[in-house]
């Protein structure tokens, strides 16, 4: 299949489903590696193979984490603090 070929009229909503599940179970294997990725777009999600598996890739500005140097806030934690009245 070309890429001309993709569409997403041929790809439907079970094969946009599928894909997002596909990249949420990447982004949970990174989470587990304390990774975070940095910069998840569209453009950084490639199709592989015939049965267009969705891979993560521009790992560029990733970085690990850890608890010594907490460098990464979660939205839920900023949203938090931002409502907190002392």
């Amino acid at each position: 299949m070309s890429a001309n070929e993709l569409c997403l009229a041929n790809v439907g909503e079970m094969g946009l489903l599928n894909w997002t599940l596909q990249i949420l179970a990447g982004l949970l294997f990174l989470e587990s590696k304390q990774v975070v990725h940095g910069d998840v777009a569209a453009r950084n999600v490639l199709l592989k193979g015939p049965s267009l598996t969705a891979k993560i890739s521009d790992f560029g500005m990733s970085h690990q984490i850890n608890d010594a140097s907490p460098t990464y806030v979660s939205s839920s934690q900023v949203n938090s603090e931002r409502n907190h009245i002392p």
